[in-house]
């Protein structure tokens, strides 16, 4: 897009000049600015209350219209030409109109682009009034089909953009070509710049010189294109009219079933392996333990699929050390990195392959960690602009044949940072200029060199706005959580980030004392005490602590009953406000409660970007809009207690990156300028109300004058206010037209099936339970109803009492009382929590088949059969062939299969014969060799031969470490559980 060479912006003798710093924007004022004000006031008049071309003047009347947009609506001359390219359109948002255009993707390298700023106004009824229509169908198509027919059926009308006419005559407005001659043509034709060689350029300064004495400072910069802010794509806008959930269907040339990533609805290992960053207390550069995760990364699992090579690597990475006193924080931040991609993916595909991963931490982990360890700030704190520096640096280190992967790992690992640690965005390109590109741009040459000089357009800051009816529909739907209290959390931080800045990490770190609940002139409210690095010795920062204050009477009530239940739990002050029911010092499943909560603001709104720090950005974006709108003079900078109350160190962060909802502060600030510096009469006021309205809207002079004395308001808010209510009847397509909507999903998908639930899952359930768990606890980490659960539990522990009698009926006898689950698990050695070690991984995954299903039902019946003992029989009549099966599919063969046989009873040391040769046909037939055998003396409650599971390959240990066995009586127990769950479904 090369379009600075023929805009307009002010030249050096412009009467405001500006100064671009590191902290923001500063501007000079001359001599000549208050005459350039008045001009620009006169040609402001004319634009108002001239009188609008008639007939066939095409050419006069967009040149109005673009003296309007200027005028009116704080368009700059240079944004003319964006409108055409942008194909804008005005639409109806509530009692406003607005327009919006897009400026400056730039093309960088292997196809990647910097994303184009949204901007956006709220037209003035009197600009509105003047926008062209055309015939167009009845029926508002969607934008893609809206664009498509654009292509088929538009039309060149004397510059301007309109649709086939016979198509229908319905009229709607259309888009304009560039108005930029138009209007040069109308400042010419009422004598502005008759000395002037570039009109537009003499009209850009005039008008930024009026902005300086109107606006805002934030409005005034965001205005002249020095400070620009980010608004927030049309759908934001449309949710909070429509108030439903916004359908987006993926195309089907963009859908890959391969990339898809379903939420996580367990707690996420990156999460898990970021919460060493508390314990972390160590600086400088750790080049060990980045090492040491890089050698993970070396590995490769054995059966070659990437998945399990990747879930490795993250099994290797929190095994690391990371978490000592001596380690950097910094450096977990950068090995979450790594577990990040392998869990959610790069910037540009959700399943990238594994020696893509490899490839990126090679690049960047050893570089990025040398530079980021001398950074005491926490990555929520990281500033934008240093971070830049450090990648163009890594950028410049990097051999000419990596730059591209480079470049590619270094937008990764900055968007990892965002999610995650709610960073600053960048807002300028990774290359510097004089950087080599690949690529064109226009019709240069396939190597170029990017100038950041010519980068006049900055990357917009991606993010979303929640409105109060999505947070209120996801408070409510934590009450549908099957886990009472990861819904209870959520809940309680939903209604403290509903009005406070702040960020999942400051709510992690809450403590009970933390909260304080007060009274003062407006009410009782909360006051929360965020402390941040607290835990590494000192306060860095005056923006390390700060308060929170909740004044909502709901969310008052919310809080409160969470606290009370804190202090019931726990005496102790220093424990985790979101901590476990029976400890201090453990968070309730941190990564899991935020999984929820961004899966209730996804479900809420139909944004699958929808992160939980959107209600930070929302809760911000509120503040500045209110600031902007104020005109209190008070002694306190109002622009830096938001600032503070968000923890940035200074407005400059605030303003760049959070000030998404500016548009109706800077309608309402042009408004009062229009309104008091017009010095038009009565009889102007009244003729410019011609055309306003579906009819022509017609006035006296005196009927607005004594409507006026008679209301007591002064006569230009009046006809401010009559020519905005005339024109509401003007028609106009609506903001919700191109979106499809639905209501918000409920939550009973969330919960799983006996369809789904892998043997695995039971297997942990079954561990847990024995460790004496809370049944509550155990249904929500298996996603299963509780009454479920219950119901499942009483069946397997019948089911295990049968057989504990089979297997030992004397002992049986003699007990008074039945024994627990806990009790039975033990005298039957059966040990589920070993189900987790190394050998038993490919059997897991097997067990997920249809083909292991009816082998479990044999095995199940077998286990039944070799009673009594606890030994697992070998007999012909325990028909132990479909375990053995089982056992070989699962990946254990005749290296962890031993057979035990003791030795004859008339003969000492002498095996049985017979049951040898049918341990050979046996083992022959199922595994095609003979088995490995181990010998044992002989016992009376023990069979003649029994299988051994032994851990260690093909080593003949007899130890208590190397039995396996009671592990896989734990699987076959799961065996059961898993059948139980399909009868009772």
């Amino acid at each position: 897009m090369k379009l600075r060479d023929k805009v307009a912006r002010p030249g050096v003798d412009a009467a405001v000049r500006f100064q671009m710093k590191d902290t923001g924007v500063t501007w000079q004022y001359f001599h000549s600015t208050r005459g350039s004000s008045a001009r620009f006031e006169q040609i402001l008049y004319a634009a108002l209350f001239s009188t609008p071309a008639s007939g066939d003047d095409h050419l006069h009347s967009h040149g109005h219209l673009a003296a309007r947009l200027i005028c009116l609506d704080g368009l700059r001359p240079d944004v003319l030409p964006l409108l055409a390219i942008s194909g804008s359109v005005p639409y109806r948002c509530g009692e406003h109109v607005m327009l919006e255009w897009s400026e400056g993707a730039v093309t960088t390298v292997a196809g990647a682009a910097r994303v184009a700023r949204v901007e956006r106004r709220i037209l003035s009824p009197f600009t509105f009034a003047l926008w062209p229509k055309a015939a167009m169908p009845v029926q508002a198509p969607s934008r893609n089909l809206l664009d498509s027919s654009r292509e088929g059926h538009l039309q060149d009308v004397d510059g301007q953009t309109i649709p086939d006419a016979s198509l229908n005559p319905s009229p709607v407005h259309v888009s304009l070509h560039d108005v930029s001659p138009a209007l040069l043509d109308w400042l010419k034709l009422h004598g502005f710049y008759p000395d002037s060689l570039d009109l537009l350029e003499k009209l850009a300064s005039d008008q930024i010189a009026w902005w300086s004495q109107h606006l805002p400072g934030p409005l005034f910069a965001h205005c002249a294109g020095c400070f620009p802010l980010s608004a927030v794509d049309r759908s934001t806008w449309a949710r909070q009219q429509k108030r439903q959930v916004l359908v987006v269907r993926p195309s089907v040339e963009s859908y890959d079933s391969d990339d898809y990533v379903a939420e996580p609805q367990e707690d996420s290992d990156t999460a898990q392996l970021l919460e060493k960053r508390d314990t972390a207390q160590g600086v400088g550069f750790d080049r060990s333990e980045l090492a040491a995760a890089l050698e993970v990364l070396k590995r490769e699992h054995s059966s070659g699929i990437a998945g399990r090579t990747k879930r490795l690597w993250i099994d290797g990475l929190q095994r690391l050390q990371l978490g000592s006193r001596g380690v950097n924080p910094n450096t977990v931040v950068l090995v979450g990195w790594i577990s990040h991609m392998c869990e959610r993916g790069t910037i540009d595909k959700a399943n990238p392959a594994v020696s893509t991963l490899r490839k990126y931490a090679s690049l960047l982990l050893l570089r990025l960690g040398e530079r980021l360890a001398h950074i005491e700030a926490e990555p929520e704190d990281w500033d934008a602009r240093n971070l830049l520096q450090i990648y163009r640096e890594v950028m410049q280190q990097t051999s000419k044949g990596t730059k591209v992967a480079a470049h590619s790992a270094i937008l990764s690992f900055h968007s990892y940072l965002v999610e995650i640690f709610d960073t600053e965005q960048l807002h300028e390109s990774v290359w510097e200029a004089g950087s080599l590109l690949t690529g064109t741009e226009g019709s240069g040459p396939p190597q170029q060199r990017l100038k950041a000089s010519a980068q006049s357009y900055e990357s917009r800051v991606i993010a979303h706005v929640v409105w109060p009816h999505e947070v209120a529909w996801s408070v409510n739907a934590c009450d549908g959580v099957p886990d009472l209290r990861l819904g209870a959390i959520a809940k309680v931080k939903l209604a403290i980030a509903s009005e406070c800045a702040v960020r999942y990490q400051d709510l992690s770190r809450l403590v009970v004392t933390n909260l304080s609940f007060l009274r003062d002139s407006r009410g009782p409210y909360c006051q929360i005490e965020v402390v941040r690095k607290a835990s590494r010795g000192s306060l860095k920062t005056e923006t390390s602590q700060r308060y929170l204050y909740v004044r909502h009477p709901e969310n008052l009530v919310v809080i409160s009953a969470w606290l009370a239940l804190r202090k019931e739990e726990t005496p102790s002050g220093q424990a985790y406000l979101f901590g476990e029911k029976n400890s201090d010092k453990v968070r309730y499943r941190p990564a899991a409660v935020q999984a929820l909560l961004s899966r209730l603001l996804k479900r809420a709104t139909g944004c699958s970007g929808m992160r939980f720090y959107d209600l930070r950005h929302s809760v911000i974006s509120d503040a500045v809009a209110d600031v902007l709108t104020s005109r209190a003079e008070v002694d306190v900078n109002l622009m830096e207690a938001v600032s503070s109350a968000a923890g940035h160190a200074s407005p400059y962060a605030t303003l760049r990156n959070y000030s998404h909802l500016y548009e109706q502060p800077l309608r309402l600030n042009l408004d009062i300028a229009l309104t008091g510096g017009i010095g038009a009469t009565s009889l102007e006021m009244a003729a410019s109300f011609n055309g306003l309205g579906e009819q022509s809207f017609a006035m006296k002079p005196n009927t607005l004058v004594q409507m006026a004395r008679r209301w007591g308001w002064e006569l230009p808010m009046l006809w401010h206010t009559l020519a905005h209510e005339a024109s509401q009847g003007m028609p106009c397509e609506t903001v919700c037209a191109p979106f499809e909507w639905s209501a918000p999903s409920s939550l009973t998908s969330w919960t799983r099936t006996s369809t789904d639930l892998p043997v695995q899952m039971l297997a942990d359930a079954i561990a847990r339970k024995a460790n004496g768990i809370e049944i509550d606890t155990v249904a929500r980490i298996a996603g299963l109803p509780l009454p479920l659960a219950i119901k499942l539990f009483e069946l397997l522990e019948d089911w295990l009492f049968g057989l504990y009698r089979r297997q030992f009926p004397r002992k049986t006898l003699r007990q008074a009382e039945r024994p627990n689950f806990q009790k039975l698990l033990e005298e039957m050695h059966i040990k589920p929590e070993q189900t987790t070690q190394q050998i038993w991984k490919k059997l897991s995954l097997h067990l997920n088949t249809k083909a292991a299903r009816e082998q479990m039902r044999e095995s199940l019946d077998y286990w039944e059969r070799a009673a009594p003992g606890i030994h697992l029989s070998l007999s012909a009549a325990a028909k132990p062939r479909a375990l053995i099966g089982l056992l070989k599919c699962g990946g254990l063969g005749r290296e962890h299969q031993r057979v035990v046989i003791q030795s004859a009873k008339d003969v000492p040391g002498a095996p049985c014969p017979q049951a040898l040769n049918k341990m050979f046909d046996l083992f022959q037939q199922e595994l095609g060799v003979k088995p490995a055998i181990e010998h044992a003396p002989w016992r009376v409650d023990r069979p003649m031969a029994y299988l051994r599971i032994n851990p260690h390959e093909n080593a003949i240990r007899t130890g208590a470490s190397s039995d396996a066995t009671p592990a896989l009586r734990a699987w076959m127990l799961a065996f059961k559980a898993r059948l139980i769950l399909a009868g009772l479904e």
